[in-house]
């Protein structure tokens, strides 16, 4: 029998065995378990008794759902779990009344979430390069703290694999999902998740992603990465061209923004 529950303790050694079977065992998510647990909102895919599959919504500034986690062990794919969780979360989220709209990222290589997204109504709403090279020379930060002021994104900020809406209270929230530092005169926010490595400059013109390279090589090296990543948006072209010529790359050699943005609204705005 297959079910979809609420996530509960118990479920740990069925959550990491899905995470060592993910992404080479570099997944993330039996990191958040405790965290995800305690947020609420966090589903586990039941078959026979056994964990198989996880999925999660956090609520993010913007009355936005951000959907994450979406995970079927290996020797469960192709038995459309991960469409029937997909299909819960949805639902689930109808009945969340601080949502208004579903949000998620994900890359272009991943076709089956992107084709359930849009047979779902997801609009794709903003696209990002994740650039990637080796690590440079690296350099200790200082740790700061960081005021709505700082941000000078337009639309969304990336923070690892999340996307945040640039709204008055998206400072505060990033807390949650990174921490912030400062080189030179340039502060940014990091992941602190492993497996995340992008860091994102607050102020993203072509000289902090520059200056900020000998840090994203501490947090990488702290991480025991051998690269470091910045996630640019389509619109800044003139970005992704510096970047190239500092030896950045992609995983489709630039022939297009690779990190898709998808949203869909729920309900009206109150």
């Amino acid at each position: 029998m297959v079910k979809i529950r609420p996530a509960k303790m118990g479920d740990l050694e069925d959550v990491e065995s899905i995470a060592r079977n993910t992404w080479e065992g570099h997944d993330y998510i039996s990191q958040e378990f405790m965290s995800w647990l305690e947020d609420g909102h966090f589903y586990v895919i039941e078959s026979g008794g056994k964990v198989v599959g996880t999925g999660k919504i956090t609520i993010l500034p913007g009355r936005v759902g951000w959907l994450e986690g979406l995970r079927v062990h290996p020797a469960y794919q192709k038995q459309g779990l991960g469409r029937m969780m997909h299909s819960f979360l949805l639902n689930k989220a109808k009945d969340i009344a601080e949502i208004e709209v579903l949000e998620f990222a994900t890359h272009m290589f991943n076709k089956e979430s992107v084709s359930m997204a849009l047979k779902d109504g997801f609009k794709i709403v903003k696209r990002f390069y994740l650039c990637i090279r080796k690590l440079t020379s690296s350099m200790d930060f200082e740790d700061v703290t960081i005021t709505d002021s700082d941000i000078k994104w337009n639309d969304y900020i990336p923070c690892g694999w999340k996307f945040l809406r640039v709204l008055p209270e998206t400072a505060s929230y990033l807390k949650h999902c990174g921490k912030f530092g400062l080189l030179d005169d340039c502060k940014f926010v990091y992941p602190v998740r492993k497996s995340e490595l992008a860091i994102t400059p607050l102020s993203p013109t072509r000289a902090c992603f520059k200056k900020l390279m000998p840090a994203a090589s501490k947090i990488s090296e702290d991480k025991g990465a051998e690269s470091i990543a910045y996630m640019v948006p389509e619109d800044m072209q003139d970005t992704v061209k510096y970047l190239k010529s500092m030896k950045f790359e992609s995983w489709v050699e630039f022939k297009d923004p690779d990190v898709l943005v998808f949203r869909k609204r729920l309900r009206d705005k109150n």
